[in-house]
């Protein structure tokens, strides 16, 4: 099933905000409480992400969900740079 227009650049975002911060897949999945194993599906296009792990990719990174989401919006060069510091699941 073809991947709705409006999410297809996702997981070329995911990747290139992971690979900014030089996470491995399994550090990022550690991160955002899901398996690596998904991390590369939707990095690769090959499953649509959840509305809760686009908002936790967000909230990692500091970036907002319309950057992530949306295929018109794109990922600034600096976003994410400090997602080190960044708590991945709301209190």
């Amino acid at each position: 099933m073809p991947h709705p227009s409006h999410v297809r650049r996702f997981g070329e975002k995911l990747r290139q905000l992971r690979t900014r911060q030089q996470l491995t897949m399994q550090t990022l999945a550690a991160q955002l409480g899901t398996s690596s194993g998904y991390i590369s599906n939707v990095e690769n296009g090959k499953v649509t992400p959840k509305i809760d792990f686009a908002v936790r990719v967000a909230l990692f990174f500091k970036v907002s969900t319309d950057q992530l989401l949306r295929d018109d919006c794109e990922v600034a060069p600096g976003a994410g740079s400090e997602a080190e510091d960044a708590d991945p699941a709301p209190e």
